[in-house]
């Protein structure tokens, strides 16, 4: 059987070649656009991940702020009381044993309600209070509407840290007034 090939050495699709060169080039150019557009997106993808990384970390930085200073003091505190039994070791038991439940498990929550956030502070205060023989001058008042919710922590490191670098443990005109107010907005 005999063997033949045809050679056409014009253009199948009817495009000239300077056309084709521009179609090329401007297929050539959507891709690269394509790929450039892309990589943009990629880049402010992954910025806006490590923001959120970031914003978490520094809530979970916060989230572990419970001084330990503090939390050993009250172990000490309890263990005297109880070497004495006290009358109030048990509930200075039952109000730590709170905190670190809220601090290890409830604060896990994006959100948790705002009248358990100021409960939570309520009882620090009132295991702080109980590691003094005298009334403390600590004042803890809340005006308005707790019916939200916050974000875990947000408020109990600011008392805590109040109580832990005021004086008002040496200083006998030293207090303490730590005031929640909610009021619309005008």
């Amino acid at each position: 059987m005999p063997c033949s090939a045809a050679v056409y050495s014009g253009n199948i699709a009817g495009i000239s070649r300077e056309n084709g060169y521009r179609m090329f080039l401007a297929y050539a150019l959507s891709f690269l656009l394509l790929l450039v557009f892309s990589a943009l997106y990629q880049l402010l993808e992954n910025r806006r991940e490590l923001e959120i990384r970031h914003a978490e970390a520094q809530l979970n930085y916060l989230k572990a702020q419970i001084n330990p200073h503090f939390l050993f003091n009250t172990l000490n505190n309890i263990y005297a009381a109880a070497t004495l039994q006290h009358p109030r070791t048990a509930d200075m038991v039952l109000r730590l044993s709170d905190l670190l439940r809220y601090v290890t498990y409830d604060a896990r929550a994006d959100k948790v309600p705002l009248e358990k956030e100021l409960g939570q502070i309520r009882s620090y205060i009132d295991l702080f209070q109980m590691k003094s023989e005298q009334p403390l001058p600590i004042r803890f008042e809340v005006e308005g509407d707790t019916s939200g919710e916050i974000e875990p922590l947000l408020l109990l490191p600011l008392v805590e840290n109040a109580l832990k670098h005021g004086d008002i443990e040496e200083n006998p005109e030293g207090f303490c007034a730590c005031i929640y107010a909610t009021h619309p907005l005008r």
